[in-house]
């Protein structure tokens, strides 16, 4: 098999590059380990300046089943302050945007590889890639440019020594189906000592009930795996106590994982130009994960064209694109962990957030800190047309 640009991974972020490049005629591989459309740990929630690039890719997240968020409330104890959002967010499942992205890329031209792992990978961007991949499709296939967009654990054909445990955190996720109906179109994070817990509307009568921990912050967890442990948590968040006892667990969109660590960069391996949680997992409590995905799928997009094409050699692509990612993304990430870090201290939060209250738009302005432009800036990072 030989293509343009072979893309391992298809989240948001691989999806995303794949509809970019194969609307522009390259020739696509879209290479993912598992099935598409499988429920995966996520706040699934879309920060307002994602609107600019699936205004660019020509996708309408409303059509697809997402919900219009207009307003944050951040709480701790019996402190909250809250702020309208402007524009507004969206909140969608992952397994229905995921099958939505992967759907649009494959309806540009791109060729899904489901059920398929990257096993092997030789040779660099001056010279052509060797792909050796395993799974429902084997073999070995040529490509010119690779993108990785495998999430936030690194493959073993990376070669990427594991990050020292220390400050790792765990996270849990599950739909609730409240009888009640549907929540207010809003997202809310309620912070506890160690961690928070996001809760938002994702559509279908769900909700969805997302949590971050450090290892510390777990304590003696009840027993029931998952559940037990969201269990424990939630019962130190007395505002979830009601929506917890009358909505439904949806067993199959349970999601639990541990070894997290955040704001950790690295926006190449080589000549393989890295995207979304596989360039760097920001810190949750922004909500701008996807919305990096996006951006950075078209940033990556952006440059592979250009070596396509001859603007720019091939073998100086990585380091530019390091440097623009960069550009675009390291304030944001010190600003959310700015947030991280004062969500999991509620002695610190509590009287904070009663300060927010009497000026509201604080809260607007430090959330817009964590997050990108709400226009298109593809053009000042990327390659001259």
């Amino acid at each position: 098999m030989r293509v343009d640009v072979l893309i391992a991974g298809a989240g948001p972020a691989g999806a995303a590059a794949a509809r970019a490049l194969a609307r522009a005629g390259v020739r696509v591989a879209l290479v993912e380990r598992g099935e598409i459309g499988r429920p995966r740990l996520c706040g699934e929630f879309l920060s307002p300046e994602a609107a600019v690039d699936l205004e660019a890719l020509d996708l309408d997240v409303c059509a697809a089943g997402a919900i219009e968020i207009g307003a944050a409330t951040v709480r701790c104890g019996g402190a909250s302050t809250a702020t309208v959002l402007a524009p507004p967010g969206f909140a969608i499942a992952r397994e229905v945007f995921d099958a939505y992205l992967v759907d649009a890329a494959v309806g540009s031209g791109a060729t899904l590889h489901a059920a398929t792992e990257v096993a092997a990978v030789q040779g660099d961007a001056a010279r052509g890639f060797r792909v050796t991949l395993a799974g429902r499709t084997s073999g070995t296939c040529s490509a010119d440019m690779i993108l990785g967009a495998f999430g936030r654990r690194a493959p073993k054909w990376l070669g990427r020594q594991p990050e020292p445990p220390r400050r790792a955190a765990i996270a849990l996720k599950v739909h609730l189906r409240d009888a009640r109906g549907p929540e207010p179109a809003r997202v809310a994070l309620h912070a506890f000592d160690g961690g928070y817990i996001g809760v938002a509307p994702v559509g279908d009568e769900r909700v969805n009930l997302c949590l971050v921990a450090h290892h510390g912050a777990a304590g003696a967890l009840a027993p029931g795996g998952a559940r037990g442990a969201l269990a424990t948590f939630v019962a130190r968040v007395p505002a979830l106590g009601a929506l917890w006892e009358r909505a439904e667990i949806v067993p199959a969109s349970l999601c639990a994982t541990s070894g997290l660590r955040f704001g950790i960069v690295h926006p190449t391996h080589g000549d393989v130009l890295l995207l979304g949680d596989a360039a760097a997992q920001p810190h949750p409590a922004s909500g701008d994960g996807m919305a990096m995905a996006l951006r950075s799928a078209r940033l990556a997009a952006a440059f592979v064209l250009a070596a396509l094409d001859g603007r720019m050699p091939a073998d100086r692509v990585a380091a530019a694109y390091a440097r623009a990612w960069r550009r675009e993304f390291t304030a944001r990430l010190r600003w959310a962990r700015l947030v991280h870090t004062a969500l999991a201290r509620p002695r610190l939060l509590g009287p904070t957030l009663v300060g927010l209250a009497c000026e509201p738009h604080l809260l607007a302005m430090l959330l817009a800190r964590t997050r990108g432009a709400q226009k298109d800036i593809l053009a000042t990072l990327a390659p001259e047309a």
